[in-house]
């Protein structure tokens, strides 16, 4: 994977005018003049030592922005397999990224630093958003995050927030969208029935498209740089609906399997490769030190990304193998793999109440610090707040690969991309969507990004000998806030629903050896990515969308209602060709047709 960091813009012009405002309340300033904001003066990327071993290069400060070439699709196989069983042999691994010609230097696109303040006078939008579980007790106000009230000093832009619940938030959005009760801006728009858009079409929000080319340099700029960026956001209109966060290189992997290296290293295993080198460490763990739950898998029997089951040549939803699409709760390999952990969970090495965790990652540390837990999937920052709580002195974590049933390459995980989540939309209620365009703008700008990424110079961050900044206790040991909580709180990470570029510079300096030890096996993850379904731009019509949604809710019941029984030996695996057709009398031969169609687009645009 590239791990060059993409180099900071310069700001080279100003914007030529100073907006004040459609039909919105103006309120003196009741406060000092806003501030003048950071000097523009670039800082050169803050680059910790341990930070090679995930191969990042620093850029020199002031040095020509180059175009980066993005991460090239997985190669397809040169051939469709006689059976799914086993990974097709022509599957090659992605195509490296292109690299540019030596001494050649692409010449940068422009970008330019909005003109400061936006407004005269403090003026307020409204906003709607929902709010994080970590924050849910923290945030009330939309200026309690650090980078939102040091944006009302520099743009004169005040937010007017409704913030509700993350347990409310899509019977809320509901609500709202019925109501037709809408602020100028809100967060989930790509959740809305039928897609961006009918969104667009039923008049809830606007294509911010031509607003991008005419008001949003740095952000054009962004898709000018990384090839296929644009084209990824389009809807099937050709609209764009949502601001998005993106990375300033292509993102690393920060979640997957964590096991206990202490075990690992008493019991002298190395990290396993195949399913059956797992099953014996599991058995080890299990037998050796207590560990009555040694593999914590979710109700659904695997991980997002096809983790686990994805050694088994196969999804346990949608993949592709070459152009055609699959769904792998359909596949025999499905059954293999059921009957696997069925034989595990008999044995005892998996939780007991599996079927109880509704949710991906474990959160339920007790478990783990209890040293009932063995192999879990968890985030890299989960790994600091286990270390602090643990009581065992030989406690210590790893990140461990993909395994498979040969020990080759799995086809599924996480890829690499430029972009994260998109975040804001603009609603058909606001009257000076420019306006909300320069401010977000802004966020995608030099300045922007080091004001999102590091906060406030002097509290949250400050500057080395080098000029690169580092963060300051404030973030990285706060005594009130775990450390999760105050980088999305002083401020912006994957919990502070802004759009923004993402440094993950930022969160490499905070990382120990463990850690960054773990970032490497996960992005080593004995992966090739071939089969994965197209993280974005693979757009559904409306009929289809309606459609899905339909089949797609009775499926997922029917499933949820099943696999934990298969697993549990509650319903025989004698059961699953009975399982497999009463999937397809619930349509889903037809939800294949519809990804396929889709993917059919994806691939001619």
């Amino acid at each position: 994977m590239n791990k060059q960091l993409l180099a900071l813009l310069l700001a080279v012009a100003t914007l030529a005018c100073l907006f004040a405002g459609c039909a919105k309340t103006e309120i003196p300033a009741a406060t000092e003049p806003a501030a003048e904001p950071a000097s523009a003066e670039p800082a050169a990327e803050s680059v910790p030592a341990a930070e090679a071993a995930l191969q990042a290069e620093p850029v020199p400060e002031a040095a020509p922005a180059q175009a980066e070439a993005p991460a090239a699709e997985a190669a397809e196989p040169a051939a469709e397999p006689a059976e799914l069983a086993q990974p097709p042999e022509e599957a090659a691994p992605p195509a490296p990224p292109a690299q540019d010609e030596p001494g050649e230097e692409p010449e940068a696109p422009e970008a330019m630093q909005p003109s400061l303040p936006l407004f005269e006078e403090l003026t307020t939008f409204t906003i709607w958003t929902g709010n994080s579980p970590d924050l849910s007790d923290i945030v009330d106000e939309f200026n309690d995050f650090t980078v939102i009230n040091e944006m009302e000093k520099r743009t004169n832009l005040h937010w007017d927030a409704t913030i509700v619940s993350f347990t409310a938030e899509t019977e809320q959005f509901q609500l709202m969208v019925a109501a037709q009760d809408y602020t100028d801006v809100v967060k989930g728009a790509d959740s809305y029935s039928g897609g961006v858009d009918q969104a667009i079409e039923d008049e809830f929000i606007i294509d911010l498209r031509p607003l991008i080319a005419d008001y949003m340099p740095n952000l054009t700029s962004k898709f000018q740089e990384h090839d296929g960026m644009e084209q990824a956001l389009l809807t099937l209109n050709g609209c764009i609906g949502l601001f998005p966060q993106i990375y300033s290189q292509p993102s690393m992997a920060t979640s997957g399997l964590l096991t206990r290296q202490d075990w690992m290293e008493d019991l002298g295993f190395d990290a396993p490769k195949t399913y059956d080198e797992l099953h014996d460490m599991l058995a080890a763990f299990h037998e050796e030190k207590g560990a009555d739950s040694a593999l914590v898998i979710p109700a659904t029997g695997s991980y997002n990304g096809g983790s686990i089951v994805g050694g088994y040549g196969i999804s346990d939803g949608f993949y592709h193998i070459g152009d055609t699409v699959y769904h792998g709760m359909l596949q025999p390999e499905y059954k293999d793999y059921l009957t696997m952990l069925h034989d595990w969970y008999a044995e005892g090495l998996i939780w007991q109440d599996f079927y109880t965790l509704q949710t991906t990652r474990l959160m339920d540390y007790s478990m783990i610090l209890a040293n009932q837990v063995g192999v879990w999937s968890s985030g890299v920052q989960d790994m600091s707040t286990l270390a602090l709580q643990a009581t065992d002195p030989n406690f210590k974590l790893i990140g461990i690969p993909e395994v498979s049933l040969d020990g080759g390459p799995s086809h599924f995980g996480e890829e690499p991309s430029m972009l994260d989540s998109n975040v804001w939309a603009i609603t058909v209620e606001c009257d000076d969507a420019e306006s909300i365009c320069r401010y977000v703008d802004y966020l995608y700008s030099e300045e922007g990004t080091l004001l999102a990424n590091y906060g406030v110079e002097g509290d949250t961050f400050v500057y080395d000998d080098q000029g690169n900044p580092h963060l300051t206790e404030k973030v990285t040991n706060n005594p009130e806030f775990e450390y999760r909580v105050a980088i999305n709180l002083f401020t912006c990470d994957r919990q502070t629903p802004v759009p923004y570029v993402i440094d993950q510079t930022k969160s490499l300096e905070t990382y120990d050896e463990a850690q960054l030890a773990t970032i490497a096996v996960w992005e080593d993850n004995n992966t090739d990515y071939a089969y994965n379904m197209p993280r974005s731009g693979l757009n559904l019509t409306q009929e289809e969308s309606d459609e899905s949604t339909i089949i797609s809710s009775d499926i997922e019941t029917y499933t949820q209602e099943n696999i934990a029984k298969f697993i549990t030996g509650s319903k025989s695996l004698d059961e699953f060709d009975d399982f497999v057709e009463t999937l397809k009398n619930l349509n889903i031969d037809r939800l294949i047709e519809i990804e396929q169609a889709a993917y059919d687009r994806y691939l001619a645009s």
